[in-house]
C-alpha cells in the first residue's frame, strides 16, 4: 500500500511511514499533543514543505517539537510582551492559518504568523475566559442564595436519629433534643 501524507507530501509504504525513527517521533508527538491538535498541527506543519519537494521527516519532527514547547509554556512572546496562550488558542491559530492558506506565502520559515495571531486573540480570549468565570460566579452566589435556610440533609438525619432512640426511651438522646429544641426557640 502506498500512502501520501497529507501534511507534508511524502509518499511511501506504510512500513517507510513507521521505520524512519524521525516519522515515528513525530506521530508520536503529534498524538501526545494536547486537546487533540495533533491533526491540525501535522496538517500546519505541512505549510513549511518546500515547493518543490517533500518535507524531511527530522524537518517535520523539529518543527513539532517547536510547536510542542510553545503550546507546554502556555504562552508566546512578541515584541517582547508575553501573551497567555491555552492549548485550545493554538488549535485555532493553526486553524485559522490554515484556513487562509491560498493567501499566505509559503512556505512558512517560521512560526511568527502562529504568534502572531495568538498575540492578537490572547487578550479577547483572556475576556472572555475572565467572563465565563465572573458568570459562574455569578450563577454561584444565586444559587446559593436561593437556597432555603434550613437544616442540612445530614442534620435532618440526625434529628431523626435522636428522634427515635428518644422513642425508645434513650435519656441522653432525650436530653440532646431538649437542648437542640431551646436552641431552636431561642
Amino acid at each position: 500500500m502506498r500512502l501520501t501524507c497529507s501534511a507534508c507530501g511524502a509518499h511511501g509504504s506504510v512500513e517507510q511511514f513507521t521505520a524512519d525513527t524521525a516519522a515515528r517521533e513525530a506521530f508520536a508527538l503529534a498524538l501526545s499533543l494536547p486537546g487533540g491538535m495533533g491533526g491540525v498541527a501535522l496538517r500546519y506543519i505541512g505549510l513549511f514543505r518546500p515547493h518543490k519537494r517533500g518535507l524531511t521527516w527530522d524537518r517535520s519532527l523539529t518543527l513539532l517539537r517547536e510547536v510542542s514547547a510553545l503550546v507546554a509554556a502556555g504562552q508566546v512572546e512578541r515584541h517582547g510582551k508575553p501573551y497567555a496562550a491555552s492549548a485550545a488558542l493554538f488549535a485555532s491559530a493553526m486553524q485559522r492559518i490554515l484556513d487562509q492558506r491560498a493567501s499566505l506565502q509559503l512556505p512558512l520559515t517560521s512560526h511568527g504568523y502562529l504568534v502572531a495571531i495568538i498575540a492578537g486573540d490572547s487578550p479577547r480570549e483572556a475576556a472572555r475566559i475572565e467572563t465565563e468565570q465572573e458568570q459562574h460566579k455569578q450563577q454561584g452566589s444565586r444559587a446559593r442564595s436561593s437556597l432555603p435556610a434550613g437544616p442540612s440533609l445530614l442534620e435532618r438525619q440526625n434529628r431523626q436519629r435522636l428522634e427515635q432512640q428518644a422513642r425508645e426511651g434513650d435519656a441522653t438522646a432525650q436530653a440532646l433534643l431538649a437542648s437542640l429544641d431551646k436552641k431552636v426557640d431561642a
